[in-house]
């Protein structure tokens, strides 16, 4: 995150009505579910910059092509949130 992100996060962030303002960055993926299906899931991670709680800076969520969807615990890490998402959700 540069500064031009945190400075639109924090502006974000104090504009009336608007509130929790993150960086989301997308990934594809490809995973295998329980019981062996295949499934291409889109992972967003949420930064919510250096502003926040430093165990809350960082979330996840997910989406498989078949509909299912997770999201995880906040983290001081994007490792960590990663770690600690509902995967298994996705089954």
């Amino acid at each position: 995150m540069d500064n031009h992100d945190e400075l639109a996060i924090a502006t974000l962030g104090k504009l009336p009505g608007l509130g929790d303002p993150a960086l989301v960055r997308t990934y594809y993926v490809h995973r295998v579910a329980k019981g062996g299906k295949d499934q291409m899931v889109t992972v967003k991670v949420f930064d919510h910059g250096p502003a926040v709680h430093p165990d809350s800076r960082f979330d996840c969520s997910a989406t498989s092509d078949d509909g299912k969807g997770m999201s995880g615990n906040s983290a001081r890490t994007i490792d960590a949130a990663l770690a600690i998402a509902h995967w298994f959700d996705l089954d």
